[in-house]
């Protein structure tokens, strides 16, 4: 189904700053070499002092400069494409890559970096084809095999997922490292005892990476947020990890903890996922600023024309991909149950009841609606004695 333009508008990746062209690295040539050679040599090295920086803009020209003294520069490309990635011009960063690619077929940076740069950009399909070519050129990376896994879950096509995973051990991948991929498989689609049964498995598995996304993921989707913050943060912090581990403050009653969490993964964010800022909104709420809560909701979640995009969501409006299909519909209930709940506590009553009903158009007569619905009791006064 597709995404309504509210959602598609906020999930959409910010758009890079420009950058210098790269035009004049782009040039084929029939004799291509991949180490630096001779006036291309100084401008290489620049760049490379540059790209540890961080210094995309210095970096990217230098690495031009150093391609147009020689054509073809295999390294210079490579390092070109990574600097690319880290200044966010994906799709230039893909171009550089291919290139790479069809200049050293026999090698797997090019297909990598398209791979790379795709599955940032979170253009899963894109991201998914460029790990199939990368898998062509060396069948037995394991890290790409799961990599390119995870494209295929986020674009949604888990049978083919499970499909091509059949053809790991062939390829040389351990049992063991295909049972953690089909734990991936599983819990993102909430298929709790095949998830466990592949578990069995992984957990003999020598790869720790992909052992312990598999352990961080299957506790997501069982619900032990402490257990798979720990897991997945062990794996690598990326950017689920880190709104699991928000999520699992929250849940401790951490409640400063949290929000500081969630705060700062929004403002690292190149986009808008609707699971952050529940989470921001909910610490929020819990640490009493009710305004700030529903200011969050309304700019993301909430927004005009939510409606539709609470009917048409799917799992591109979502980071944390491990909660399964039904993540998304969560976020938008939970998010409105805030807003109820909190309009009842500023004593807003009409209000949450006006909510109430839009929510429950869209949304049904859930329980959590209902419960957010229902006005908090006034303590009666103590007499003194």
């Amino acid at each position: 189904m597709l995404l309504s333009l509210c959602a598609l508008l906020a999930t959409a990746p910010a758009l890079a700053d420009d950058g210098p062209a790269i035009d004049d690295a782009l040039a084929t040539t029939k004799k291509a070499k991949w180490d630096p050679k001779g006036k291309a040599m100084e401008p290489y090295l620049q760049a490379r002092i540059q790209m540890k920086k961080e210094a995309w803009t210095e970096a990217t020209e230098l690495y031009v400069t150093a391609i147009a003294k020689q054509a073809g520069c295999g390294k210079c490309l490579n390092e070109l494409s990574d600097v690319l990635i880290g200044a966010k011009r994906y799709d230039e960063a893909a171009k550089v890559g291919e290139l790479l690619a069809e200049l050293y077929p026999e090698k797997i940076q090019g297909w990598a970096n398209v791979h790379n740069a795709r599955m940032k950009q979170r253009a899963w399909g894109k991201a998914a084809a460029a790990g199939d070519k990368l898998l062509m050129v060396d069948p037995d990376l394991g890290w790409a095999w799961t990599s390119r896994n995870r494209a295929y879950i986020n674009d949604g096509r888990t049978d083919e997922a499970l499909t091509v995973l059949d053809g790991g051990e062939e390829a040389g991948i351990a049992k063991e490292d295909i049972a953690c991929n089909r734990v991936l498989v599983y819990a993102g689609r909430t298929e709790l005892d095949l998830a466990k049964e592949q578990w069995e498995i992984c957990s003999e598995s020598k790869d720790a990476d992909v052992k312990r996304l598999a352990e961080g993921w299957l506790a997501l989707t069982t619900g032990d947020v402490e257990k798979a913050s720990k897991s997945l943060m062990r794996a690598g912090a990326s950017d689920d990890i880190r709104l699991a581990l928000a999520i699992g403050r929250l849940e401790e009653g951490k409640f400063d903890q949290s929000l500081n969490l969630a705060r700062k993964l929004i403002e690292e964010l190149d986009w808008t996922p609707w699971d952050a800022h529940v989470a921001l909104a909910r610490a929020q709420a819990a640490t009493g600023d009710a305004e700030g809560a529903q200011a969050t909701l309304k700019k993301v979640v909430l927004a005009s024309g939510w409606e539709g995009a609470h009917k048409d969501a799917s799992m591109e409006v979502v980071l944390m991909k491990a909660k399964g299909p039904g993540w998304p519909k969560i976020q938008g209930e939970t998010a409105l149950a805030l807003f109820i709940q909190t309009l009842h506590e500023q004593g807003k009553a009409d209000e949450a009841a006006q909510w109430f009903e839009k929510a429950k158009a869209v949304h049904g007569e859930t329980e959590s609606l209902v419960t957010a619905n229902t006005p908090p009791v006034a303590e009666e006064p103590t007499e003194e004695k």
